[in-house]
Formats: C-alpha cells, sequence, structure tokens
C-alpha cells in the first residue's frame, strides 16, 4: 500500500510539474515582446526569422518547450554582450550549427534538460536513493550543456578538413584559367560560373553577391564546397567595384580559424586587385603543391598509424595463442615423459 501510494504522488508530481512548466512557457510566450538583440545575432533570411528555433528539440516540442528553453537558456549562458559575439563568431565559423546565439543557449539548455530527465528516470525506475536520483540527474545536465560545444568544435574542424582538401586540388585550376591571360575577377568568374562566361550587369552582380554570401553559410550541394563559395563570393565584390578589404574580412570571418593557406591566398587576393599585382598564377600553383604535400604527407601517416595497430593487435591475439600452443605441447610432453612427475 505505501509503495503505491508513493508512486501515486510521484505520478501527480510529475503532472503538476509539467504543467506548472505548460503555465510558466505560456506565460513567457505572452509577456515576451521579442527575443534580446544579443539573442537574435545569426544568420540572416528566413530561417533566422521561424520564430524562437531550437535546434536540439525535436520538432514536435519546438512550440511547446522552444520559449521555455530559450528564456532559459539566454538567462543563464547569455550575461554579456561580448560573450554573444564570440559565440555568434564560432556560430558563424562552424557554418552555422545553430542558426542563432539564442538558439545555441537554448539548444544547451533543452540538451541539459533533457538528459537530466532521462536520468531521473531511470534511476527511479532502478529503486534508486533521492540522493543518487538527484547526483545522476546533475551529472547528466552538466553533460547535455557541453554537448552543444563539443558537437560545435567537432563540425568546425570537419569544414576546415574540407576546406584545406578542396583548395588544396582546386586551386590549381584557377591558375590555369588565370594562365589563359584572365584578370583575377573575370577569372574567378569563369571559374566558378555554371554558365559560359559573359559581361554581367551591376544588378546581376548583385543577385549573385547575395546568394554567395548565403551559400558561404550554407553551401549548396552540387555547386562545389567553401573554397567556391569564397570565390564566387569574391568575384562578385569585385564584379561589383566593392571594397576588397571589406569582401576579403567578411570571407575571412566565415572561414575556420587556424588555416594560414587561406590568410595567404586572401592576401595575394587583396594585393592582386589593390595593388595591381601582377601574374599570381604562379603562387597559386606554389600554395597547391605545397597543401598538397601535406595532405599526402597526413595519409601517409595514417596508414604508418595504422599499420602500428594491426601490429599491435596481431601481437595481442595471435602472440599469446601461439605462446599456449608452443607451451601447452611442451608440458604434456614433459607430462607424458614423467619429468613433471615430482612437481605434482
Amino acid at each position: 500500500m505505501t509503495e503505491r501510494l508513493l508512486s501515486a504522488n510521484i505520478f501527480f508530481s510529475l503532472l503538476a510539474g509539467i504543467g506548472l512548466w505548460l503555465v510558466y512557457a505560456g506565460i513567457v510566450r505572452l509577456l515576451r515582446h521579442g527575443p534580446e538583440e544579443k539573442l537574435q545575432k545569426g544568420l540572416g533570411g528566413a530561417r533566422a526569422n521561424q520564430g524562437l528555433t531550437v535546434t536540439a528539440l525535436p520538432p514536435l516540442f519546438q512550440r511547446a518547450f522552444g520559449p521555455l528553453m530559450y528564456d532559459l537558456g539566454g538567462r543563464l549562458f547569455g550575461s554579456s554582450e561580448q560573450a554573444a559575439q564570440r559565440v555568434e563568431d564560432r556560430l558563424r565559423r562552424s557554418g552555422w550549427l545553430y542558426v542563432s546565439v539564442g538558439d545555441y543557449y537554448a539548444s544547451k539548455m533543452a540538451t541539459a534538460v533533457m538528459l537530466a530527465v532521462g536520468a531521473a528516470a531511470m534511476t527511479l525506475f532502478l529503486g534508486q536513493s533521492p540522493l543518487v536520483i538527484a547526483v545522476a540527474a546533475l551529472a547528466m545536465g552538466l553533460i547535455g550543456m557541453l554537448l552543444p560545444d563539443n558537437k560545435l568544435s567537432d563540425v568546425t574542424r570537419k569544414r576546415k578538413d574540407s576546406l584545406y582538401r578542396e583548395m588544396a586540388y582546386t586551386i590549381d585550376r584557377l591558375a590555369v584559367v588565370l594562365r589563359t591571360g584572365l584578370n583575377l575577377g573575370p577569372a574567378m568568374t569563369d571559374f566558378v560560373s555554371l554558365s559560359p562566361p559573359r559581361q554581367r550587369t551591376v544588378a546581376e552582380a548583385r543577385v549573385a553577391s547575395a546568394e554567395s554570401k548565403q551559400e558561404l553559410d550554407w553551401v549548396g550541394s552540387g555547386r562545389g564546397g567553401l573554397f567556391v563559395a569564397m570565390l564566387r563570393d569574391l568575384s562578385n565584390a569585385i564584379a561589383m567595384n566593392q571594397d576588397i578589404e571589406a569582401a576579403v574580412g567578411e570571407v575571412r570571418a566565415t572561414v575556420p580559424l587556424g588555416m594560414p593557406q587561406v590568410e595567404e591566398f586572401l592576401e595575394l587576393v587583396k594585393s592582386s586587385v589593390k595593388e595591381g599585382m601582377g601574374e599570381i598564377a604562379p603562387q597559386l600553383e606554389a600554395l597547391g603543391r605545397t597543401m598538397r604535400d601535406d595532405l599526402n604527407n597526413r595519409i601517409e601517416e595514417r596508414a604508418q598509424a595504422t599499420e602500428l595497430k594491426v601490429v599491435m593487435i596481431t601481437a595481442a591475439t595471435i602472440v599469446p595463442a601461439m605462446l599456449i600452443i608452443v607451451i601447452g605441447a611442451a608440458a604434456a610432453g614433459f607430462a607424458s615423459s614423467g619429468l613433471l612427475g615430482p612437481l605434482f
């Protein structure tokens, strides 16, 4: 009887908690006139305006719990404008894994809550004490807060590797186009264009510039990767006679950090356009060759590491089995000859 009463109390307590949660979410939605400006920093366009998006939540729970996660995440993590700017920079360089700073904060909160609730439910089901339930929920909640950061770092690292590989095997093609005698701007336009090259109007260049900026955030499939999107954005800026310093700065703010090869390429582009630097095809070819050599060295290092792992696995499995067979056969021979008799 006592166990049934305890189960009923726990059940009705959970129902009451869910009810309070929904009431609070409704009050937040009614009182909120709009998200704070620092939480709105993020990807421009339609995706950022689809309400309070929380990427970590399933679509079914977006409307019910999204505003609450957005509010709690912003209050807990979004304490300063400087922190929001740092998060925005990380999101931009990751290709907008989360569409806004508020989405990132809300996803941290949502992941923490889901893991904490799951851990509490599991330990409760196993019949653990309240202290164990609280510790498990707290530990999983802390892990949930860290998961979006780990995911963001992993996506940024993969984006960096992808950009490096694409640039290493693409930059030579740009150099080949430059060898035909074209200037850098028309050469990049010719390189990234899907249709035969022709002189574009300013209006066409503006439309292409807007599309390329969007592609720097969400690179379209079948139209090249991030490096081709960089070339498209730079070529449109040159065609529109924009400040090359500003155009290079926008591209630099989009790519992952720690890529000196990209910095070298952007400096070559800036020098070619701003200072009238002459033929840069040899520099591009040398840069591409250096990057490919580095990739080949990485492949060889991975191959050597794989061979070492194979040797270690072989030694850990085959050698003990061989020793058992050899020693076992020798022991059986000694036993049959009576040499081991005194030992038993």
